[in-house]
């Protein structure tokens, strides 16, 4: 029987909440990412997604981050803050990680690195 006030997951009637096994990281921010971005970290953020925006609409950009239109605007003039969970959505539609994309270090095996590259150069080679 499931409990009361949680649906039941295929596979896991019967299971107890309180079980310590299996471990709840889902609330948590990321070790390397501080809860509140920096001024300098927010522009990191936005003069990326200024550069990810050029010759695309307002709606469309707006529709790939999962925000209002009017949000994104307003993050990218400035009125409103950069917040982690924007910056995430920010990193996952450029294809990177959001420790590289606000300045902080690469999680090993996220994102082509690049970085003292020429302009242009792609990431390692795949094998």
């Amino acid at each position: 029987m499931p409990i009361i006030g949680r649906p039941a997951i295929a596979g896991q009637e019967g299971t107890d909440p309180s079980d310590s096994s299996v471990e709840d990281t889902h609330d948590q921010d990321p070790d390397s990412v501080p809860a509140v971005l920096s001024n300098e970290m927010q522009e990191r953020v936005r003069s990326a997604l200024v550069a990810y925006a050029q010759g695309k609409t307002q709606h469309a950009l707006a529709e790939a981050l999962g925000y209002p239109r009017g949000y994104v605007a307003a993050v990218l003039d400035g009125k409103l803050h950069v917040t982690v969970h924007f910056a995430g959505q920010v990193a996952r539609v450029l294809g990177t990680d959001i420790n590289a994309l606000v300045g902080g270090p690469a999680q090993p095996g996220v994102g082509a690195a690049t970085e003292g590259a020429p302009e242009g150069a792609e990431g390692p080679p795949k094998t």
